[in-house]
Formats: structure tokens, sequence, C-alpha cells
């Protein structure tokens, strides 16, 4: 089955019995993505499976290996998705496999971009030929209605079949006929109940107990049967209480059978407002929520069974009351374990800076009461989620169960707020969604060795203080060290100790602000969502540390009750009625727009509210702020201008001003205010400066006052890289990684302050440059004995020893395999407890190779019953990143004589990398001595480059792709490819096919040494009528070539005539497909990112122009491999400038 975007696949899997589980798997090809992209899949295809009852179930969405019911996300990262049921419901199984999208094609037979699947499901299934009969419940009354489901494959093609229904007061049955529900062999009816004696009245006669039966005769002559019992008396209502439990108004009964619960309740004895529990139980629980405190609400309950009869207790007429009270604010759901290795944290904590803040909370203890549910949650504003963050902790409540980050997305869509602080929870969860949707984490890199410091990872990076990020109202002015003392550490025995600060770094998302760094790597470790000026029903706060951390009596900010009052601010804007105000930066400049947000619950559903901007007494306007998606919160916009006659939502200000935000607050009769400066000069760069290596380079700077960090770099003046730090600084230094040996750069520096004003230095429109270091090519050969010119040796954490060049002198060798010198980790069998040493090689450029080799001499013997060792080769492209372990020599395997190791290095052909040996050992008793781990002789050859020679493909159409076989073999896309170093000989090119045109055929040609090679591919097409548009693509869109076609005819009149459809690749008869601009957005740093609906393969340039007539390029031709493309634009301090892209096929 193959799909294409938006379309869906369904099949309806007919479940007889609960007896088996139910396993549902979908799986499929993705077709290669780019290296490192992440995430990594290309296509996405999501399973879904709809039970008999109408739950969703979505591909691997687990909770305890069960499916988590109704979901609110897909599996947007894998390419296999299950859907798992311990004891399913019988019944009919909807299953789709939804094509959320497929960008790349995966079948280059079909002209469709399209993604085929497999789809494998196993349960308890009827046999070939058979059916099931299903009755919708398994007690029914009278009188009521029986729904009858008979599902048989087998009667697809029928147009009815029958089913015999029969009671013990009719026992005799009828014969009843139901007719076909969709073509695959479902079928429904109904059957009416009543009280009586048996009669042929094509109604079912019952008694209070009696036994209902539905037999049904397959297409294969087995009997099958459903059965219920007839009740028809009302549950008994009993032991009616209202009560406050957790600051909550709470009714709860009991019955004498399951059933469902209903209360209705109001003020005035109308009863118009009702909260309905469907859940069957007989213990009955409702919370009631948005009540006036003080005021008296009367009020009533009733159930209603599985079988339908319902009953009321309205206490024998007179009804029952209460007196509602103040929901407290916040609930606190606390899932805190002490484990034995930690101190125990006590509760106050967290309840002693909930209570210094002010607001009312609830506390939700879940080792006494288990886990709450979403009726627990909805009743209050805020929800703070404490978790278990002990690193020997064993239990479950150090994470949230798929469950509840199900439930806490619907809470936070039905307008809730949510805040968690932890150093674990991110490692826990995984890669989820609820990671990104809740949390906006967009990136967070692992730790590959945990609990050990990793300098470039997120995961355990340490959090020892927290930054508040300048001017915002939630964080501003917070400079604190955390105490992790009550978290326990890793002693290892030695002396090394890690930890107890675990805590994590991230990357958030784009509608997320930082409102917390990490001082020392600038790194963010908290945020808010959304940030101002954002929609969003619910509000988020996510810290990457625990919040015990924070020191209780701090002085002023730098303490937990201030830090948890402005979160609470920001969670529950206008709590209490009490008005806050914010704007969305503390410094703005001209021209500018200010965006200006009040809380209120005061005003919450008004719709709108007033705040006044002034710089002073004479200066000021008038702002009207309109209500947003979250109630009580108001949001409006006011433009800074210079000129002397501003106009509407207009004021005008000055260098220096300060801009003060004013909101009348009625109901507490005070002002609420906000203030930020008028910032007109921007930063001034200075002093650029370089220090280059062979793969990175840094670029250092100063500024005149306080601003962000961007280098554009690549290696021509079009750049076309970047590297970027938000933190506001005056001395930056930016690492440029990935970089190839011997190249030239060219680079700007780019700063932007806090408000706005930005500064592009790109060296008088000249552009820095940088040469990065050459490095040895090889062929290269390193016999140890000249010295260790170039090599590094890089300690790890507590180790005993470390690699040394000289004259092995241990148990195993007492020379080098070509003497004097080698490489040892323990040349002379020191005795250890433990180690942990590397040794980097020079640095190697194996641009231009083609295939690559690596041999080395080595000696080891890691057998000893005394000492664990573990020894890896590895291999490093980047200084800035640890090293990828390609060969591992395990514990309890030896080489004692001199033996050769080939590696093969070609996947790394082209990259600038260095060589890396890892050795590791752990005495088990004590002191122990080793030989460890010895080399000699290393060794990296390529085939001859001097008789190489280049290779072009060129393609007259971008799409399609090629396929180069013979001494080198390499695939590609594109115009034109240049392989340079290409090893002689003969060599085949095979074109990939391309929709609605000719295939050029398979080219065989011979490189001769030192010479070059050209392949040629000319895709064609037919055309007929001789409009410049392929044949074949016309009489798929429109069914024949017409003649009357031109290049002018515009089918869909969207503006763009067939032939441009034809070369951008959209859909002539769509209007709405066509080549467009998609979005402009403000970027972090001040740039605009510029995104449009592009097709993979094409390719497309971006081109900029002043005056609409003169327009020159601003990119490459890029090939699109997804849609959206896009491009972030440079240079914006230097005026206005207009954009527009072009396409080729």
């Amino acid at each position: 089955m193959l799909l294409t975007t938006g379309q869906i696949y369904e099949h309806h899997t007919f479940v007889q019995s609960s007896d088996q589980p139910l396993k549902i798997t979908m799986a499929y090809t993705d077709v290669p993505g780019f290296p490192g992209a992440i995430p990594a899949l290309v296509n996405d295809l999501d399973l879904e499976v709809v039970g008999p009852d109408g739950t969703i179930y979505r591909g691997n969405q687990f909770d305890a290996g069960e499916s988590d019911p109704d979901a609110s996300d897909s599996d947007q990262i894998n390419n296999v998705e299950a859907v798992h049921l311990a004891e399913p419901i019988p019944g009919d199984y909807l299953v789709r496999v939804r094509a959320r999208n497929v960008v790349q094609d995966s079948r280059l037979d079909t002209q469709a971009i399209d993604q085929d699947f497999a789809l494998v499901i196993s349960g308890d299934f009827p046999q070939a030929r058979g059916g099931i009969v299903l009755l919708d419940r398994s007690e029914y009354t009278s009188p009521g209605v029986i729904k009858l489901v008979v599902l048989d494959a087998a009667k697809a093609a029928s147009n009815t079949v029958s089913v015999l229904l029969m009671s013990t007061t009719e026992s005799a049955g009828e014969n009843y006929l139901l007719h076909p529900s969709g073509n695959y062999g479902a079928f429904t009816g109904s059957v009416v109940t009543v009280v009586g004696n048996a009669a042929v009245d094509a109604k079912l006669e019952i008694h209070n107990g009696d036994v209902i039966q539905a037999q049904y005769v397959d297409a294969g002559g087995s009997n099958h049967i459903d059965t219920a019992v007839a009740r028809l008396g009302p549950p008994v209502l009993s032991g009616v209480i209202a009560s406050v439990d957790l600051g909550v108004m709470t009714i709860t009964w009991q019955t004498d059978e399951p059933a469902n619960s209903i209360v209705r309740y109001s003020t005035n004895f109308t009863f118009n407002l009702s909260v309905t529990n469907s859940t069957l139980t007989t213990n009955h629980v409702v919370k009631l929520t948005n009540l006036i405190p003080g005021a008296t609400y009367h009020f009533l309950v009733s159930s209603s069974d599985e079988a339908g009869n319902s009953a009321t207790n309205n206490n024998a007429g007179a009804y029952f009351s209460f007196v509602a009270v103040q929901t407290p604010t916040v609930l606190l759901v606390d899932a805190y374990e002490p484990d034995d290795s930690s101190p125990v944290i006590d509760d106050g904590a967290y309840t002693n800076a909930l209570a210094a803040t002010g607001l009312g909370y609830s506390f939700w203890k879940v080792t006494e009461r288990g886990s709450p549910q979403l009726a627990d949650l909805k009743p209050f504003q805020a929800v703070i989620w404490r978790i278990t963050d002990g690193i020997y902790y064993d239990g479950t409540n150090n994470t949230l169960s798929a469950g509840q980050q199900t439930m806490i997305q619907n809470y936070l869509n039905g307008g809730g707020s949510f805040m968690m602080s932890s150093m674990g929870i991110l490692s826990l969860l995984g890669d989820v969604p609820f990671r990104r949707n809740v949390f906006q984490v967009r990136g967070f890199k692992l730790n590959d060795n945990p609990y050990f410091p990793c300098t470039e990872c997120d995961e355990q990076f340490g959090v020892p203080a927290i930054q508040g990020a300048d001017g915002d109202p939630t964080t501003t002015g917070i400079n604190v060290t955390l105490d992790y003392n009550n978290y326990a550490n890793i002693d290892l025995g030695d002396g090394t100790v890690l930890g107890p600060d675990f805590s994590d770094t991230f990357t958030p998302g784009t509608n997320a602000a930082p409102i917390l760094y990490e001082p020392a790597s600038g790194k963010v470790c908290g945020i808010r969502f959304p940030k101002t000026g954002v929609d969003s029903r619910g509000r988020v706060v996510f810290l990457s540390f625990p919040l015990d951390t924070v020191p209780a009596n701090g002085a002023t900010p730098n303490n937990e009750v201030i830090l948890l009052r402005n979160i609470l601010n920001f969670l529950v804007p206008g709590a209490n009625g009490v008005g806050r105000i914010a704007l969305d930066s503390s410094a703005y400049t001209v021209p500018g727009r200010v965006t200006v947000e009040v809380g209120d619950s005061d005003l919450a559903g008004l719709g709108q509210t007033q705040v006044t901007f002034s710089t002073s007494a004479t200066n000021h306007v008038n702002i009207t702020l309109s209500e947003t998606p979250h109630a009580g919160l108001f949001r409006g916009f006011l433009t800074l201008v210079g000129t002397n006659a501003p106009g509407t939502n207009q004021l005008r200000v000055k260098n220096g001003d300060v801009l003060t935000a004013n909101y009348l607050d009625v109901s507490a009769g005070s002002n609420a205010i906000a203030t930020a400066t008028i910032d007109t000069v921007p930063p001034i760069i200075s002093n650029v400066s370089t220090l280059t290596d062979f793969a990175d380079a840094t670029i250092s700077w100063t500024t005149s006052k306080p601003a962000d960090s961007l280098v554009q770099f690549g290696e021509s003046t079009l750049l076309g890289r970047t590297a970027y730090s938000g933190v506001l600084k005056t001395n930056h230094s930016v690492m440029l990684t990935g970089l190839s040996a011997n190249r030239d750069y060219y680079f700007q520096v780019t700063s932007r302050d806090d408000a706005g004003n930005t500064t592009v230095d790109d060296n008088q429109d000249h552009f820095y440059t940088f040469h990065t270091l050459k490095a040895i090519q090889p062929p290269w050969i390193d016999n140890l004995d000249s010295g260790a010119r170039g090599w590094t040796v890089v300690p790890g954490s507590g180790t005993d020893i470390n690699w040394t060049l000289g004259v092995p002198a241990n148990a195993l060798q007492t020379n080098a395999f070509s003497p004097p010198n080698a490489w040892g980790s323990d040349l002379t069998y020191t005795p250890i407890s433990q180690a942990d040493t590397y040794l980097y090689s020079p640095v190697l450029d194996l641009s231009g190779a083609s295939k690559v080799t690596l041999t080395f001499q080595d000696s080891y013997d890691f057998t000893s019953q005394d000492i664990l060792e573990i020894a890896e080769f590895m291999i490093s492209t980047n200084s800035a990143t640890a090293p990828v372990s390609l060969v591992v020599f395990n514990n309890g395997t030896a080489s004692p004589d001199w033996e050769e190791e080939a590696i093969d290095l070609t996947p790394y052909a082209g990259k600038t990398v260095q060589l890396v040996w890892h050795y590791a050992a752990f005495s088990l008793f004590g002191n122990s001595p080793a030989s460890g781990w010895m080399i000699d002789d290393v060794s990296v050859s390529v085939p001859d480059l001097n008789s190489a020679g280049t290779i072009v493909v060129s393609k007259d159409i971008a799409q399609g792709s090629f396929s180069l076989t013979g001494p080198l073999n390499q695939s590609g896309q594109g115009l034109v490819t240049v392989i340079s170093n290409a090893p002689p000989g003969q060599y085949v090119v095979h074109f990939g096919d391309v929709a609605f045109y000719q295939t050029p055929p398979n080219q065989t040609n011979t490189l001769a040494p030192s010479s070059s090679l050209l392949f040629l591919g000319d895709y064609t097409f037919a055309d007929t009528n001789h409009n410049g548009i392929s044949d074949a693509w016309e009489q798929y869109y429109f069914g024949s070539a017409s003649a009357s076609r031109t290049q002018a005819t515009d089918s869909d009149s969207d503006g763009m005539s067939d032939f441009a459809e034809f070369i951008a690749g959209t859909n002539p008869t769509n209007a709405a497909s066509r080549l467009s601009f998609l979005s402009t957005t403000i970027q972090t740093n001040g740039l605009v990112k510029l995104e449009w609906a592009a097709i993979p393969g094409r390719t497309y340039e971006v081109l900029s122009s002043t005056n609409l007539t003169v327009w020159s390029p601003v990119t490459d031709w890029l090939q699109s491999s997804g849609s959206p493309m896009s491009y972030t634009t440079t240079n914006v301090s230097r005026g206005q400038h207009l954009y527009r892209v072009q396409v080729r096929p």
C-alpha cells in the first residue's frame, strides 16, 4: 500500500474475545535522511486504532506496556509504531495508517511522492468464514433498546444477516434481520425490550433476572452466542455528603450497584448547572468548580446503571445544600519519596515557600492518595508537580507515566498552568511529545557516559548556579549558587566524586522564553511558556534543576520564595484579583513595537481593559488591550516612533527615555506598573580576532554594551552557516566547528543588544577571513621512534596512569614492535586501582581520499582475574564533541604477541579526523599491576592520489538522483556534482527516474590517470503542442495535451500559469497548490526568517531588491529535501529589503 501526504489507509479487524492480547504493528523503510539530522525521520506515517467504544489508541504511546487511551500526540520519531492491548474488548477495531508528512519518494517506480508500509496484526480473531455476534451491553432494562452487531467478513457482500434473540421469558425467541454498516462485513440492528408474556411481536419480552441470549450462525455453519441479563430495578442512592476536599467542594454518595454520577446544582433551585462522570462505580465522587465563595448552593444527585435504570436522591424534596468555599489557586502534587542514600527532603522545602507567596494552595501527597486524575487537577488554576530526583531511587515517582503526561496535556488544553522543577525528568521521559510540547524542549544533547562530566552535552551538564534573564519579570536580577547538599553523589572510591549536581541544560522551543541560565556556559536551564505576545490556553514553567536547591533565605531576589512567587504570577496572571502587568522587553529601540500583557482575574470574560503608556506627564497614550484565550489575560500593542506627530496607538520617544506602562486595578485600588528604557544606540563592535585549529575556529570580539553573538561563515562569500549565542555580554567568543583543514573561510559578526539595535561587522564589505591549519595528508606512517610530535594524551577522571611513549618493560613486552619506542598505557607494569586514558593522533586530513585504511601493531592481555580491562579504538571528527567508538577490545580477550590491526576508515574519507585509542581499567582487589594496551607502527594508507582525476556528473534538471559505480562508488542529486581525487578506472553512471521526463540511458566511460571525465544526463520529454510542458504532465492532470494550452494558460486561476506550475512542481488544478511564502518570522537574534512552500528535489534561489527593479541573488541554488524551505536574512540593519524566490526543476 502506498500513501502520499494527507492520505489514510483503513482496515477493520474483528476481535472475538479478550482472551488474547491485541497487537498491531506498522513499519516502513524510511528514505535516508541527512546525517545528524534531528529528528532523523524524513517521511512520517502514524498508526491509529479506534476501538469498538470509540477510544483512540496512537502508535507507541505506552503506559507500562499498554497503549494509552486517547493520547494527545502521535509518534514523530520512529518508523515502527505499535498498539498493544492486553485485554481488548470484543468488537470492530478500525486500524488507520495516516500519512502525516511524505516529502521524499520511497518508491521511484511510481509517479507520486509516496511511502509504502507493512502492517502486522495478532489477536483472537474469528476463523476463516467465521463470525461474531455482540450485544452492546451486559445488562438491559425495560422499556429499552438492545443493539445487535454481527461481524462476519465472509458475509461482506450480503444485504442482511439473521440473529435469533431470546430471553428466559421469551425462550423461543425471534429472528431479526441486521443490515450492513459499511462493506466490510459489519451488520447492525436493534430490538425493543418490554415487560410481559412471550409473544411474536418483533419485541423481546423480559422480566427482572432474565438471561438474554443472541445466537448467530456464521458462513461456515458455526453457532455464536453472546449473553446479557435483564435488570429492571434502579440503583439505590445513599450517604449523600457535601464536603471540602483540598479546598474543593466535593459531593459523595454510594449506590448498591455500579452506576454513573450526576450532580445538578444552582443557587436558586433551577438546577441549571450539572457535572457528570460516566464511569460506573458504587462509590461516587464529583468535584464542583467555578463556584461563588460564600454563596449557598442547592443540589441533588442521580445515577444510572449499565442497563439504563435511573434513580435520584433529592433529600426527599428538601434538596441538599452547601456553602461554597474559595478553591485555592495552586495544587501541589508531591510525588517525592526518600531513598536510603540521600537525606530526607522535607515537604516544607516546597510548602514553606508556597505559603510565603501569599497564594492559597492544596497539598496532594501521592504516596498517601495515589496519583491524581484529571478531575482532581481541573479545579485549580495552577499545578506544581514535585517528583523524586534521587540517583539511587528505584521507584516510579521520578518521572511521569504516559497516562500522567496525557492528563497534564489535557489539563493545559483546558486552560490550566503547570510547573515542574527536576534534574532527572528530561532523561527519564526520553524524546517524547510531552518533552517537546509541554516542557518546550527543542534540543537536548545526551551524555553517552552518564554521570561523568560532558561539556558539549545537555544531559547532566550541571547547574551549580542560576542567573536570571535580564528584564524578564520572572527572574530578572537573580544570580545565586544552588545548594545540592540534600542530594546523593557517586563516590568511585579513589578520591573521585561525581555529583551531586546532575542537573540538565537544554535548548528551548521557539515560543518559550528562557528565564534562567547556567552562568558559566550561558546554557538555558529554565523557561516559561508562552513568551509574552504568544497565545496559549495553558501556561508552563519548567526548570531543569531541583527547586529546593534554591536558598530558602537568600537576599531578594535570590531566594526560593521570590522565585516561586514570580513564577506563579506568570502562571496565574492576576491571581486573587490583583492586577499584574508585563512588557515583552526591558528595552526598546525606535521604531519599535511594545507588547504589553495584563493579568486580572476580576476581569475574566469582560473582553477588554486599558493601559496608559507615558514617558512624561505630557507625553502619554491610552492603549486598549483585548482578552486572550487565557481568561483574565489581556494583550495590546504600542508602536514607538521618533516623529513629532504620532498616530493612533503610537508614542513619540527618544533615546534615554523611560517608558512607563500603568494599569489601574480598580478592584484592588492600586496601580500595576512596568517600565522599560528607550535605547537607540547600536553596540560598537571592535577587536575582531580568530584562533584557528584544524577543524574548528574561535571568533572573538568586543562590544560597547551587552549584546548577543552571531557569526555567519562559509567557504565562499555566500557564507551559509551560522553559530549563535543568545547570552548578552561585552566579550564575545563563538566556536565554529565542523570545519575542514587547510581551507579559507569568510565570516562576519553580528551583535544585537536587548533593545534590538543590531550591528553587523563584515570588515567594511570585504568579510573577515581565516585559514584552518594544514593537517597531515595520508599516506602517513609513524613508527614512533622520532618523538611524539602531534600526539596528545588526555587523562580521564581519576586515572592512575596515562599513555606513555617509550620502551616497553612489562609482563607482555620488553621491546617495541619496531624498537625502540611504542605507546603504552602502562609500559612499566605499574600497580593501579583504576585507569581511564585517551591517546590522540596528530590531525589527519582525509580530503580527496576515496578509500582509507588504518593499520597498527598492538599487544594486550585482558584476561587477568584481578582487574577489569577494556580498550577501544575511536575517531574524532570535531574537537567540540566526544570521539566515536569504532572497535572495542573487551575484557577477557588477549593478543599477547604483537599483532596487526586493520580498520577501514573509508566512511570518514573527506573529513578532518584524529585517531583515538582509549584504555580503561578497574582493579577488583586494591592496586593490581597491568600491562595495559601497547601500540606501534601506525599507518594510514590511501590509493595513490597522484594519479587521481576528476569526475563531473551534470544533469539538466536538479530532480532525480544518480549512482556512480566503479573504483569509487557515489550517489547524489543536484545539477552538478564534482568528484575530485577519483581513482582511475572504468565508471558507470545510472540516472534515476523523474516523473514526466524520459530518463537518460546508463553511461560507461573510463577515467584515465590525472584526467577528467564528464557524464551528462539530458532529461527530455515529449511536447507535441510545443508549449514547453511535458505531454505526460498534461495528460496526468488534464487527460490530454491540448493544443489550446499555452505557456500563459492558468487552469486553476491561482496566478501561476500551467507552465510555471510544471516548472515549480505544483498542482495546476488546485489553486491552493502554488509557490508562495508561508511566513516571515522575527528570530530571537533579530534576523528575519522567510519560509516558503517547496517541492522536494527542486532547487530554489532567494533574491533581494530595494526597488523591485534590480534583483540580486542572496543564496546559491538550494535543493529542497522537504517543505517548507527557509532562509534567514543577514545585514538587517542596512535598510528595508524586498525578497522573492525562484524555482527550477
